[in-house]
């Protein structure tokens, strides 16, 4: 789990890329 919320912006990103 992302603690940071840019580490966790990072991920989301990731996971809209992947969509």
């Amino acid at each position: 789990e992302a603690k940071d919320p840019f580490e966790r912006a990072v991920l989301d990103g990731r996971q809209l890329a992947l969509k």
